[in-house]
This record gives C-alpha cells, structure tokens and sequence, in this order.
C-alpha cells in the first residue's frame, strides 16, 4: 500500500483546505475528497494546477496530471450567464465569472457589446437596488447564472422658468425619458395645456416644434440648464380650398394654430378634423409651395388671420386639340389608375389611350407607379386618342357590300318561274308542322 500524500485546495478567497489522498487515486477520489472538506460547489468551479485547468475526465490519474505531495489546487469559479437590459429595452448576454467586480461587467458591456455605459455615467441595477460601487464583488451582490440586470441613465435636475410670470420649479428626470412627460409635468405644475408650450433651452435649443417622443438627451438636455416656458396664444389662419383649374372657392376652413406649429402638423390636423389624406395636400401661401414639413408658422411669416391655399393633387392630361384635362389622383396612384381615370372623367376608352411623358410612352406597364416614371404634382401628361383599327372596319364593311351584291345579282339573274317557285318553297317553310301533315296527307289521297 502506497503512503498517502497531501493535497491542498484554494478557492477565490484565499481559503485554504488540505486532504489526505493515495497518489494512484484520480481526479474524481480528488474531487470526493475536497467536497467533503468545504462547501463550495466543485461543479461550478474549475480545479486549477500550475495555471492549467484539470481533465474533466475523473477517472485520470493524479500521476498523469502530475499532482505529487504538496500539490495545491486552485478552486476557480466557471464562468456565468447574465442577461443586462439597455435602456433602449434591448438585451444583451455575457460571461463572467461571479468572482469578478460591477466594473468588470461594465467593461464588457462596453468591449464586446459597444454599449457606452461609461461615457454615459450609466448606473447597473439589479431590480430596484442599484449597484453602484464598482469594486462590489457579484457573488457577494446576490448575482448567480441567469441574472438580468438593466442599465438605467443618471437623473439630471434643471430648472424650469415660466414667463411672463417669472414661476419655477425644479425637474429630475433620465435623460432617457421622452419629452413627452416634462411637458406633462409642466402641464400639471403650472397648468399650461399641453399644446400651448413654448419651450426653449436658454441659450441652447427651442423645442416648441420637436416631436414630444424626441428623449430629453436627443433634445441636448444637460444639468443645471434652464428651460423657458411660455403659454403660447393661438392665432387663427384660414385654409381655401382650390380646385384643379385654380379657381378659389369662397368658403374658407378656419383652424386654430400655434406660431410654432409645423406644416406637417398642419397637415396632420387637416387629415384628423377633414378627413383630407395628407399625400393628398398641396398646401401654397403666397404662391409659394409650403413643401418642407418641418417649417414653423413662425419661420414662414404666416400669422394670424393668414390664408393658406389647399390645392388637391392633380396632374393636366394635353390631347392632341391642346386641351388641358385635370385629373385628380392620390401621388400613390399607377398608371392603370390614371388611364381608369381618363376613361370614367372624359369617356376615352382605355384602349384608345396613348399615353406619355416628356416624349416616352408610359403605358407599356400599366401597373407602374407615379414616383417610377415620374409622374408629380402638376406635370402633365400627353394623351393621343388611337383610331379604332382601320383594317378590321374595312373588312367587315367589305364583307357587308359583297352580301349586298350577291344579293342583288342573284335576284336580277332568277327567272318568272324559278322567283315564283322560291316564293312557294318561302310560303312552306313557314307553315306549322300540322299544315304540312295535312299536305302530305291530302297529296297522298290525291295520288290514290
């Protein structure tokens, strides 16, 4: 019998345990023999020696591993899965080992993952508790395989200053929220409706126009700022409607407005309160296009008691008399819609349609769309109406006189008795079944 040797073990720790184990034993009597000395589980560790981790193959023998007496054996932690929500709401995983800090997960996040936590000052939490000392060990924090953590943005505080009045108040929020909920809570603080805020970053940007879904980092929100608050007045605009030929109806859509609405909210509120599809607005003031969305009132010079002209979409079809027919389709229209459209306004049909734009047909694919071949507000399009097909008419026109002739030749041809045997043969086919019976009936008895 061999002479027992001894093995020690060290975890993460530093703690030490010693076992005494028969130097033919393997890895896995290695293993029995340090499970019952501590209470760590071996299964979530590797077994470390001389830098290199043990066979998982238990039935190897301590020799072929080069385990003598005196050997010491790190208990290493396996690493482990956890799950980290961004504050975008996406989720990204990552391996650690449970020995390792907060910051080393931070520093993964931002390696493998490209999450800029750190240029952020983004806080780690693990449910409500955050986990803001970088050293902190996660075994010790309570964090095991499995665990989703979330990143969340550092609140801010910043000033808010309504005028005229001189009123303020103090707001913490993320970064990360929407505007949305500041003006809200400007709303339920200082009672200024939700739609009235004028709202401009001193010395930075004015919000009044952007979109209240835009994130208070994206708006260039930062601490200490100071936002300036105004109940913004309506001012009422008038909206004429015209029709294809130019022509301004009398009747005029009157809509309350904001200085620092956009076109495209106007355009929205159109669509919602008048159910006028907003691809199918083309709105003017002065004669000029309003075609960039984004523009304010403001901006535009439009004010109150200003009178916007709302044409609808339309093309000009020229025939070949120079007339110009106005057609009034959607922008989203094809081809095949524009020649329905023809036929149904100015009863052309669509087979005697040849249509085409700036000298090349447009009607090889009737299916093709406005934006493909080119088709914009206001083009016109040239219509050529086809004859109908010359060849087949003068066929059936000569088939038609051929009958006619033959007709009459035969009929000058025919003499006395053959006209009078015809008109017999004519007066007996017209007779009932029964006038023949009895005919051939009497015709017989004639015979007999």
């Amino acid at each position: 019998r061999f002479k027992d040797i001894i093995v020690s073990a060290r975890d993460h720790g530093g703690e030490t345990i010693s076992v005494d184990i028969s130097p033919v034993g393997n890895i896995f009597d290695l293993q029995m023999k340090m499970q019952s000395g501590t209470m760590l589980a071996l299964e979530d560790h590797f077994m470390m020696f001389e830098g290199k981790a043990l066979p998982e193959d238990g039935t190897i023998s301590l020799v072929d591993c080069g385990i003598t007496d005196g050997a010491v054996i790190v208990l290493d932690p396996r690493p482990v899965a956890i799950r980290v929500e961004n504050v975008d709401g996406t989720t990204v995983e990552i391996s650690i080992s449970p020995k390792e800090s907060v910051d080393a997960v931070l520093e993964k996040l931002v390696n493998e993952h490209g999450i800029p936590v750190k240029e952020k000052n983004q806080t780690l939490y693990m449910g409500d508790d955050p986990l803001d000392d970088p050293d902190a060990v996660l075994e010790s924090c309570g964090i095991q395989g499995g665990e989703l953590l979330f990143l969340d943005d550092p609140d801010i505080t910043f000033e808010v200053i309504v005028v005229p009045g001189g009123q303020s108040s103090t707001v913490n929020m993320k970064l990360s929220e929407a505007l949305y909920y500041l003006k809200k809570k400007i709303q339920e603080e200082h009672e200024i409706p939700f739609r009235s805020q004028g709202l401009v970053i001193e010395g930075k940007n004015d919000l009044s126009a952007t979109n209240p879904e835009t994130t208070l980092e994206e708006c260039g929100f930062a601490e200490d700022d100071i936002l300036v608050v105004e109940n913004v007045p309506d001012i009422i605009m008038e909206i004429r409607i015209n029709d294809t030929d130019g022509k301004k109806k009398k009747d005029l859509i009157s809509i309350k407005v904001k200085h620092f609405y956009t076109v495209e909210s106007l355009q929205l509120q159109l669509h919602q309160d008048f159910k006028i599809p907003r691809n199918e607005q083309v709105l003017k003031y002065e004669g000029k296009d309003l075609d960039d969305p984004f523009q304010t009132f403001k901006a535009l010079g439009i004010g109150g008691g200003s009178i916007i002209d709302l044409h609808p979409w339309h093309i000009f079809v020229k025939t070949e008399k120079e007339e110009s027919l106005p057609v009034v389709l959607s922008p989203d229209s094809t081809v095949a819609d524009l020649q329905l459209k023809i036929a149904t306004d100015y009863e052309i049909p669509i087979k005697r349609q040849a249509l085409s734009l700036n000298g090349e047909s447009i009607d090889a694919d009737p299916e093709i769309s406005f934006d493909s071949c080119g088709i914009k507000y206001g083009v016109t399009v040239d219509l050529k109406k086809l004859k109908k097909d010359k060849k087949v008419d003068d066929d059936v026109v000569k088939k038609a006189k051929k009958r006619e002739s033959t007709k009459k030749r035969d009929s000058t041809l025919k003499s006395p008795k053959s006209k009078k045997r015809e008109s017999v043969k004519k007066r007996e086919s017209l007779k009932s079944p029964k006038s023949k019976k009895r005919d051939s009936v009497k015709k017989k008895s004639d015979k007999k």
